[in-house]
């Protein structure tokens, strides 16, 4: 069956508006970085101005054996990791920059603001197609960017900045929460295609809406079928989606449970060597 290519910065603007998302494959546009002003479904809002503000030991070398592709982004990261941790470059000012700034702005949640072993990545196939696909993500497992190989060129797949949360699970499911507001919300359950993401199936809840209990109304969308429900349905189907949430003992803001690197395939590289 048809399947939805869906740009995520969509699903956050356009929430309940799913087919005015649609992207024909090979006409991808790049992805932007939204306006950080709301926070994803179900997670508590982390300081916004306790960053990285432990300095890093002696600049150690930039160290990579993975695939060549991704050397000079992985480079510019190792770059940016080091100037935000002597208190310069922390914006979102470059894509880089803005891969720092979010992990620095979930991992803030921290009793203590996180030092250079907290930015690392991870280099995997996703979705098993033969290609490794770049993960960009804390020791925490908070993902903030995802990127393939496309043309041999290192391209940006998403952004997930603090109105997104990405979860990857090792099937190559990955699942996206996106918020705009206390009942503007969606869920989605995607899989990657080459540079694009695929919507299987999502939910989504819209406030402002006339005529409606409350004024908000729920969807359900299926493949390429989406279909009005009530918010009874979309309690229940809610719980077939991950919850984002900050979890006390473990002192940070997390979807995955305690082994996180099994339920994700994924493995943990620091950019700065220990």
């Amino acid at each position: 069956m048809k399947r939805i290519v869906v740009s995520l910065l969509c699903i956050a603007l356009l929430l309940g508006s799913l087919n005015a998302c649609v992207i024909v494959p090979g006409s991808r546009e790049e992805s932007t970085t939204p306006d950080p002003t709301t926070v994803p479904t179900t997670t508590t809002a982390p300081p916004t101005t306790q960053l990285v503000t432990t300095r890093p030991p002696v600049t150690t070398p930039f160290v990579y054996t993975g695939p060549a592709v991704y050397r000079a982004l992985l480079r510019e990261y190792h770059e940016a990791v080091y100037n935000a941790l002597r208190g310069n470059g922390r914006k979102r000012d470059t894509e880089v920059n803005t891969l720092v700034f979010e992990i620095s702005y979930w991992e803030s949640l921290n009793d203590v603001p996180p030092g250079a072993e907290m930015f690392g990545y991870a280099i995997e196939d996703i979705n098993h197609d033969g290609v490794d696909e770049l993960v960009i993500m804390s020791k925490n497992y908070n993902i903030v960017g995802l990127y393939a190989v496309v043309k041999n060129q290192a391209t940006v797949v998403e952004l997930f900045t603090n109105r997104f949360k990405c979860k990857i699970l090792a099937d190559g499911t990955i699942y996206i929460a996106a918020s705009s507001g206390a009942m503007d919300n969606e869920n989605a359950r995607c899989i990657l295609r080459k540079d694009a993401l695929y919507v299987l199936d999502a939910i989504s809840s819209q406030s402002g809406v006339k005529d409606e209990a409350n004024g908000v109304v729920f969807h359900k969308t299926v493949e390429d079928k989406k279909k009005k429900i009530t918010e009874e349905q979309y309690e229940k189907a809610l719980k077939d989606y991950p919850s984002w949430g900050y979890v006390p003992e473990r002192k940070t803001t997390t979807c995955y449970g305690t082994n996180p690197a099994k339920e994700s395939g994924l493995r943990f590289i620091p950019i700065i060597a220990p």
